[in-house]
């Protein structure tokens, strides 16, 4: 495989900077992940935000919100008092039920959770589940939301880009620095997204705080 390396192409969720791409540079240098150390042309990882000049910036694409004449009719787009959690794993709330549970005094939390059959619910009794639904059936739900509700993790992804343009706030939880091969700190998901959507869309908070006062 060594002579075809030029013609990979390495779909990269947090870029990869040169310092971790080399092993022995890595080794050498202190910089430990379990990532990294392809050895390749630092363009050859895409990413889906731009992190870093040295890798490709790839991107994605999201739904069209609006596909026909009768999505433009503002009835589609009423709110209800309700919040829809970015998380569809049941391990990606752990921790988090306080910092939904304050969430939940003002709005009804709704959940695309996969729920194995027989299998019994370890979310708060608070949370309305849906299961896990179709793309299309994602964004209607998302149409109802006033509030996308990030957990932390997933760290990045399309569907707050996608909640912002169907007019929902996004919650975007702080967190400790995770270890990925890049020297660039980050205490909250994705801040590239931050930058490149309205600030007024998104709200860095802190889960481990029980968020008295927000909604006033």
């Amino acid at each position: 495989m060594f002579h075809a390396r030029c013609r990979f192409r390495i779909l990269d969720s947090f870029g990869t900077e040169p310092a971790f791409n080399l092993a022995s540079y890595a080794h050498l240098h202190g910089f430990k992940t379990q990532w990294g150390s392809w050895g390749l042309q630092p363009l050859q990882y895409m990413t889906m935000f731009p992190h870093t000049p040295d890798n490709s910036f790839l991107g994605f694409v999201g739904e069209d919100a609006m596909k026909t004449k009768d999505d433009f009719k503002s009835e589609i787009y009423r709110k209800d008092n309700i919040a829809v959690v970015y998380g569809k794993q049941e391990h990606m709330w752990q921790g988090k039920s306080d910092y939904l549970e304050v969430i939940s005094q003002e709005l009804e939390i709704h959940a695309t959770v996969f729920q194995p059959s027989g299998r019994a619910s370890s979310l708060p009794s608070f949370v309305k589940n849906h299961g896990l639904l179709s793309q299309e059936n994602f964004l209607q739900l998302l149409r109802r939301a006033k509030v996308f509700v990030g957990l932390g993790f997933p760290y990045e992804g399309p569907a707050p880009v996608e909640a912002v343009a169907l007019g929902c706030m996004f919650l975007q939880p702080r967190f400790d620095p995770h270890t990925r091969p890049t020297t660039t700190a980050s205490t909250k998901a994705s801040p590239q997204r931050g930058r490149l959507l309205l600030s007024t869309r998104i709200l860095s908070v802190s889960s481990a705080n029980r968020l008295f006062g927000l909604w006033t």
